[in-house]
């Protein structure tokens, strides 16, 4: 079902001026010029037509093409990632600018469900340039293993591998649970990225169960990891996560080093069944919620749209307050245009206008896969 969404980004983020060249003064409106890097690095409105360029064709179905953002091996199977970044140049460009603007070089960045890593390259290149870069660098965690090669090579052409930590990784909010995560078929045209571990491991379980003697389902054992089992060299600046329903879960395991470090967070949530827990525990979190909420284009349909439904999440002492403290900016991200998540309503159809998530309160609709014979 395709839905119509339009929003008008209004994303300012309120650094000391040694910090951050992106500011705007409340006042007087004045926008403060950026490098000419970092007006390049962000984004466009859907209106403005993107461009990839081949490079090389592999001749097993994969190329490699120059995009908006970075050289990327993409698949022609891959009917979402890939074939949005081979058709426009970029993927959710409008998300992943908001990403950007959101960190600075030298920054730690986390990149839960970072797929092939069309967010991985940009934030990689993004932490790692300018003088202070130092320390700068992104742990990018992904769980299945064909999205996984694509991503370490990704990295490498773009020479972004010192500056990224990626790992095969399924985390949870308890450590030792263990996924039988089935070997997708990469010769079968597929989302890729829209796969559930547990309800690929259940479905593994039961058809393991029905074969006959020896015969398994071809999968990788996964056993998970909670974020608090990891030692980051310095606290992560954000959070980006995106693993398709798990958010809750995924931020559970990490609640040791949020109190801590009380990193922003952009979580995807087009679930109506995950959205009311996911923003209970930022509530709980005391963190300020908003909806992110924009249209991307189709790859598979000439005209149509989809609809980008994620929370950016921020700390409530981070949260601008032009009313009471008027003149405190260091460190503070002021939203504009943005949608504040409301006590008692979870739902983005609860908003007039907004659109609505998939699913219902039982379950959650996604796509299919088919594993490899």
């Amino acid at each position: 079902m395709l839905r119509l969404f339009v929003r008008v980004v209004g994303l300012v983020v309120l650094w000391s001026a040694s910090h951050c060249s992106l500011a705007l003064h409340v006042g007087a409106q004045e926008v403060v010029q950026e490098e000419e890097a970092e007006v390049e690095a962000r984004g466009v409105s859907l209106d403005v037509e993107h461009a990839s360029r081949l490079l090389l064709d592999l001749g097993t179905g994969q190329q490699i093409y120059q995009c908006d953002r970075g050289t990327f091996l993409l698949s022609d199977n891959d009917l979402h990632i890939s074939r949005s970044l081979k058709a426009f140049g970029s993927y959710d460009d409008e998300c992943l600018s908001t990403v950007l603007n959101l960190i600075r070089p030298g920054d730690v960045v986390l990149d839960i469900g970072a797929n092939i890593g069309s967010f991985t390259v940009p934030m990689a290149a993004k932490v790692a340039t300018g003088d202070d870069h130092a320390g700068g660098m992104v742990f990018a965690f992904e769980a299945l293993q064909m999205n996984f090669h694509a991503l370490a090579a990704n990295l490498a052409l773009n020479g972004l591998s010192m500056y990224v930590h990626a790992q095969v990784a399924a985390l949870d909010e308890e450590d030792g649970k263990v996924f039988n995560i089935p070997r997708i078929d990469s010769r079968t045209a597929a989302n890729f990225g829209s796969i559930s571990l547990p309800r690929a491991s259940r479905a593994v379980d039961s058809i393991d169960a029905s074969l006959p003697g020896n015969v398994r389902v071809l999968s990788d054992r996964l056993v998970t990891r909670t974020l608090d089992s990891f030692d980051f060299p310095k606290c992560p600046s954000l959070i980006k996560i995106d693993v398709e329903t798990m958010e809750v879960p995924v931020l559970k395991g990490g609640v040791k080093m949020l109190e801590l470090c009380r990193p922003i967070i952009h979580a995807e949530n087009n679930c109506v069944k995950t959205s009311p827990p996911l923003l209970e525990l930022f509530t709980a979190m005391d963190y300020t919620c908003y909806w992110d909420v924009h249209q991307l284009r189709n790859p598979n349909s000439a005209s149509g749209v989809l609809t980008s439904i994620n929370n950016l999440c921020l700390p409530s002492e981070r949260v601008y307050d032009a009313a009471n403290a008027p003149d405190d900016t260091d460190g503070k991200v002021n939203l504009l245009n943005y949608v504040q998540v409301l006590p008692g309503r979870p739902l983005l159809s609860q908003y007039p206008g907004m659109g609505q998530q998939e699913g219902n309160m039982e379950s959650c609709d996604l796509s299919t896969f088919t594993t490899a014979q």
